[in-house]
C-alpha cells in the first residue's frame, strides 16, 4: 500500500523533470491497450524465458493479477500474458565514456496481453535504474506496478519504488 502512496503522490504532484524534460523519478511506466480486455476473462501468465528468476516474475504476476480481482487459469486461457525481463547498463552521459560496470543499471518488465487467437490487446513496460545488486527485489516490485497498468493505456510517466 505504501508502494501505491509514493506512486500516487508522484502522479499528483506532477512528475519532477530534468532539464531535457525526462522524468527525474528512477521508475518510468506505460501501458498500450490496442483493444479492450473482454470483462471476467480468465488470464494465464507464462516467461518468455524459463530461467528460475522469470519463472519466479510470472508467478508472483499471477498472484498479483489475482488479488486486483483478475481470474487466472493455467493455459489455455482466453488471454495470456507474457512477461519478460531485460537489464541493461546505464551509460555514463556526463562523462561520454562507457559505462563503469559497477555503476547503475536499468530493470525492464515488459509485459503483453494476447487472446487465444493471438491478437494483441495491450502491452507495456515498467523500467526502473537501480543497483546491479537489487535485481531479484527490484523485479518482484515492478511486477506490482505493472499488474495495476495491465489493459491501459497511459503516457510514460515516473514512479518511485520503496
Amino acid at each position: 500500500m505504501r508502494r501505491r502512496a509514493f506512486l500516487a503522490a508522484s502522479l499528483a504532484a506532477g512528475a519532477a523533470t530534468s532539464a531535457r524534460g525526462q522524468s527525474a523519478e528512477p521508475g518510468q511506466i506505460y501501458g498500450s491497450a490496442y483493444h479492450p480486455l473482454p470483462d471476467g476473462a480468465a488470464f494465464a501468465v507464462r516467461a518468455l524465458d524459463d530461467t528460475p528468476a522469470n519463472l519466479r516474475i510470472a508467478r508472483r504476476l499471477a498472484e498479483a493479477l489475482r488479488r486486483r480481482g483478475r481470474r487466472i487459469q493455467p493455459p489455455p486461457a482466453p488471454l495470456l500474458v507474457s512477461v519478460e525481463t531485460e537489464v541493461q547498463q546505464v551509460p555514463n552521459r556526463a562523462d561520454r565514456f562507457p559505462a563503469d560496470l559497477r555503476g547503475p543499471v536499468r530493470f525492464v518488465l515488459t509485459a503483453t496481453v494476447d487472446d487465444g487467437a493471438g491478437k494483441r490487446l495491450w502491452n507495456g513496460e515498467a523500467s526502473y535504474v537501480g543497483n546491479p545488486n537489487d535485481e531479484g527485489q527490484t523485479f518482484l516490485q515492478l511486477v506490482e506496478v505493472i499488474a495495476d497498468e495491465i489493459g491501459v493505456t497511459s503516457r510514460p510517466h515516473g514512479f518511485l519504488l520503496e
